[in-house]
C-alpha cells in the first residue's frame, strides 16, 4: 500500500512538473500567494453512531495561473490545519470530538475569466486535489495518522476575484476517495466510505 502510494504521488508530481514547463514556454505566469480560514465536515456511506458538527480551521500556501486570455491552468500547493469534530450520539458529551489534521493539498486545476480586464477578473475554476497526510494531533477518538490512506483525492470547484494585485476567492472540495485505509478505527467505528469536505476562503496577492 504504502508502495502504490509513493509511485501515485510520483507520477503526480511529475506529471505537474511536465505541464508546468511546458505551458509556462508559451504562457503568461502569475504566483499567487494566499491563506484563509476553512470548515470542514466529515461525512460517510455508512449510518455509524456519530454525529458530524463542522470545524474550522487555516490554510497558506501558494498556486500559479498560466495561460494566455481567459483559460488558464493552475497548480499549487498549500497546508491545511482542518479536520472533523465528531460525537456517538449514544454518549455525548463523554470525551474530547476534536480531530485536528495537518496536510499538504496539491491541486491541479483548470480555470476561465467570465470578466477579463487589465484591473479586474471575475473567475471559475476546477481540479482534482491530492491530499498528503502529514500528521494528525492527539485526540481522544484514539485517530492516528497511520489509520489514514498516506494519499487521498478530492474534486474541487470555486470562483474567485481579482482587483489589482489582491484576490478573494472562495471554493468547496469534495472527497471522492476513502480517507481511512482497513485497519484500526480507534475507539469508535467511522463506518466505510469516510470522507472529508472542505469549504475554503481564501485572500492574497498576485504578481
Amino acid at each position: 500500500m504504502l508502495r502504490r502510494n509513493k509511485n501515485t504521488i510520483q507520477f503526480i508530481m511529475t506529471s505537474l512538473c511536465i505541464v508546468f514547463i511546458y505551458i509556462s514556454v508559451f504562457s503568461q505566469l502569475h504566483i499567487n500567494f494566499k491563506g484563509g480560514v476553512n470548515y470542514s465536515k466529515y461525512s460517510t456511506e455508512e449510518d455509524v453512531d456519530l454525529k458530524s458538527l463542522s470545524k474550522s480551521g487555516f490554510h497558506a500556501g501558494l498556486d500559479f495561473r498560466l495561460g494566455k486570455g481567459a483559460f488558464y491552468f493552475q497548480p499549487g500547493a498549500f497546508y491545511y490545519k482542518s479536520g472533523f469534530l465528531l460525537e456517538p450520539t449514544s454518549l455525548p458529551g463523554a470525551f474530547d470530538n476534536d480531530v485536528n489534521i495537518n496536510s499538504l493539498k496539491i491541486p491541479l486545476g483548470l480555470g476561465y475569466d467570465l470578466v477579463h480586464e487589465n484591473n479586474f477578473r471575475f473567475r471559475v475554476y476546477g481540479s482534482a486535489v491530492a491530499n498528503l497526510i502529514l500528521n494528525v494531533d492527539e485526540n481522544d477518538l484514539g485517530v492516528t495518522k497511520e489509520m489514514y490512506n498516506n494519499l487521498n483525492m478530492g474534486a474541487n470547484v470555486g470562483a474567485g476575484i481579482d482587483l489589482f494585485i489582491l484576490t478573494i476567492e472562495a471554493n468547496y472540495e469534495i472527497g471522492v476517495s476513502d480517507l481511512f485505509n482497513n485497519g484500526d478505527n480507534g475507539i469508535i467505528s467511522f463506518g466505510t466510505g469516510a470522507k472529508n469536505n472542505v469549504f475554503s476562503i481564501s485572500a492574497g496577492i498576485r504578481i
